[in-house]
């Protein structure tokens, strides 16, 4: 990996890596590969580690770290971190991984789909319901980016993270799920001023997004329906819609 990142021309961009293994004598270890500042640095490190655009809120959750835990709540950690980590971080988001690793080696435990964490950890962002906004987007139109939100909503607050997370199904009708995260309360609420009531009646998961707002800064402009984030919301397309496949910007 520091080989590969080192033959990079262009040390611009943004990339690295952790990895993880088990050495015979002194056990895990832990290494970050990554590019600060158009060079490429290799560290070798310890629990709590991080790396991305999302690591602080990753090392918030990772400080409650138990080397005395169960595998199954540290599995339980593992995911409410990388939860955590890209529910505030802009443009991240999707499906959760988690490996266990060992001296016997490692496996990939169940991967937890996008409706399934927002459910399950609902607790650690409910103070958030305020500050987030969930959106839908008819699927057979063109698909609108999380860039395409921000430029719209931007003029009126300042955005923490937005995400297309999945495409749905509920009936027969298709669906994109984004999500809003702003940075205050006040903010979301002016972003939710800009939004206009609609009478439309079908695809009848609009019932559950009573409010809509255009896209002018797509050609051909594009209408986007809106709803507060709530639990009630959450659940209802955790258990009512079918997840086709999750959506991660980038």
């Amino acid at each position: 990996m520091y080989e590969y990142l080192n033959s990079l021309d262009d040390k611009d961009i943004v990339c690295g890596a952790i990895i993880v293994g088990w050495d015979a004598n002194s056990g895990p270890e832990f290494h970050r590969v990554f590019i600060k500042n158009k060079k490429v640095v290799k560290q070798r490190g310890s629990m709590p580690l991080a790396l991305g655009s999302g690591q602080g809120h990753a090392l918030r959750m990772l400080q409650s770290i138990d080397y005395n835990m169960s595998t199954d709540d540290a599995a339980d950690l593992a995911f409410k971190t990388l939860f955590n980590a890209t529910y505030y971080d802009k443009h991240s988001g999707g499906e959760l991984k988690v490996y266990h690793i060992n001296e016997s080696g490692w496996k990939q435990l169940p991967v937890m789909n996008a409706l399934e964490a927002y459910t399950r950890y609902y607790d650690l962002h409910s103070r958030f319901e305020r500050k987030t906004l969930f959106l839908v987007v008819d699927a057979g139109i063109q698909p609108i980016s999380a860039n395409d939100l921000i430029e719209h909503f931007q003029p009126h607050a300042n955005l923490l993270a937005s995400h297309r997370v999945a495409l749905c199904k509920f009936g027969g009708d298709c669906f994109y799920f984004h999500r809003l995260v702003f940075e205050f309360e006040d903010e979301a609420k002016r972003a939710y001023e800009t939004t206009t009531p609609h009478v439309r009646t079908t695809p009848s998961y609009l019932e559950r997004f009573p409010d809509q707002v255009v896209l002018d800064n797509k050609n051909p402009s594009v209408t986007v329906y809106v709803n507060w984030s709530s639990r009630g919301l959450l659940e209802f397309l955790h258990d009512e819609c079918q997840l086709l496949y999750k959506m991660v910007d980038s």
